[in-house]
C-alpha cells in the first residue's frame, strides 16, 4: 500500500521496514545466517515449560526459570536417566543485569533419512546434539547457579552421562570453587563432567573449560555456522532462537570484528556459540563412544 510504500522509502530498504515493523529480524552480511537458516530455525521453535522434577526437591530456593521442551520423544522425564546430555554455561553475577544461562542438549543419532543422504565419513558426524532444556535468570548468585547445575548433572540425568562446557573467566572460576560445596558439603560432585580445552596454544595439557581469547569471532564464523547448517546442534526454544537473528557483526573503532547484539541480550547465543567448539573435543567423543557401547553393539 502506499503508507509502506513511503515509509519504506524513509527508512531505506524493504529489509530494514520489515525489521522495523517487527515482519523480520536483523539482516544484512552482518547477520550470522540468511533467511533460508532463519526459517529453518523458526520452524523448528517448540514451546518449553517449567516442570517439576524430583531431582530438585533439595534447592531451598525456587527454581522456575528452569524450563524444559515439552515433546515427549524428545524429552521423557521418566526416561532421563537414559539420556546423554550436553550442558553449556553462560555465567553472571546476578544483579538483574546480564543473564545466567544453562542450556542442556540430549545427544541422539541423525535420522535414519538424513544418515542416508549424507553418508557421513566417521561415528562422531552420525551424532546430533537436540536442545531439551533451558534455564536462564539474571537475580541468582553464582553460588545459587553451582547449586541448580548439580542438581541437573547429578540428581536429575546420569552424571557419567553428562559433559559440562563451561567459558572459563571469572564467573567460571567462581562456578568452580563453589560446587564441591553445595548443600554444606553433603554431595557426590565431581569435576569429571567438565570439557576440558587447552587454555593457551603454549599449554601442554587440557584443563577444565574453554578459555575464549581475542579469536572468538573465529569461533563463531567457523564452528559456530557450521554447527548450526550442518545440524550438529539443533535448536527448540524461541528466546534462543530470536537471540541469533539479533547477533550481527560490529567492527571495533580499532578495526578488530566482534560480535553482539543488536538489541536485548546474547547470554543464551552465546552458550551455543560455546559448545559449538566441542565436536572435536576428547570428552564429547568419549560420550558418543560410551553411547554407541552401551546402545548400538
Amino acid at each position: 500500500n502506499n503508507w509502506q510504500e513511503e515509509e519504506t522509502k524513509l527508512i531505506g530498504s524493504p529489509e530494514l521496514f520489515d525489521q522495523e515493523y517487527g515482519l523480520n529480524f536483523t539482516s544484512g552480511n552482518k547477520i550470522l545466517f540468511g533467511k533460508e537458516i532463519i526459517d529453518e530455525l523458526k520452524s523448528q521453535q517448540m514451546p518449553f515449560d517449567y516442570m517439576e522434577l524430583p531431582g530438585f526437591g533439595k534447592l531451598p530456593f525456587p527454581y522456575d526459570s528452569m524450563k524444559w521442551i515439552k515433546d515427549i520423544n524428545i524429552f521423557n522425564p521418566l526416561k532421563v536417566k537414559d539420556y546423554y546430555i550436553l550442558i553449556s554455561l553462560d555465567l553472571a553475577e546476578g544483579l538483574a543485569k546480564d543473564y545466567s544461562v544453562i542450556n542442556i542438549f540430549r545427544l541422539m543419532l541423525r535420522d535414519k533419512d538424513e544418515i542416508e543422504k549424507y553418508k557421513y565419513d566417521n561415528l562422531y558426524d552420525l551424532f546430533k546434539l537436540e536442545q531439551i532444556g533451558l534455564y536462564r535468570s539474571n537475580v541468582y548468585s553464582i553460588r545459587e547457579i553451582a547449586h541448580i547445575l548439580y542438581c541437573i548433572c547429578f540428581e536429575i540425568f546420569d552424571p557419567e552421562k553428562v559433559k559440562v562446557n563451561l567459558e572459563y573467566n571469572m564467573f567460571g572460576g567462581e562456578l568452580l570453587t563453589q560446587l564441591p560445596h553445595v548443600f554444606n558439603d553433603e554431595n557426590q560432585y565431581s569435576n569429571h563432567i567438565f570439557l576440558r580445552y587447552k587454555h593457551n596454544r603454549e599449554d601442554t595439557g587440557a584443563r577444565i573449560g574453554l578459555k575464549l581469547n581475542k579469536d572468538k569471532h573465529l569461533i563463531i564464523d567457523k564452528e559456530f555456522q557450521q554447527a548450526i547448517k550442518q545440524r550438529k546442534m539443533i535448536l527448540h526454544n524461541e528466546i534462543n532462537i530470536k537471540e541469533i537473528t539479533t547477533f550481527v557483526k560490529h567492527e571495533t573503532a580499532a578495526g578488530n570484528i566482534t560480535y553482539k547484539a543488536e538489541s536485548g541480550n546474547d547470554d543464551v547465543v552465546m552458550t551455543t556459540v560455546t559448545l559449538s567448539c566441542c565436536f572435536d573435543n576428547v570428552g564429547y567423543k568419549n560420550l558418543i563412544d560410551l553411547y554407541v557401547n552401551c546402545n548400538l553393539q
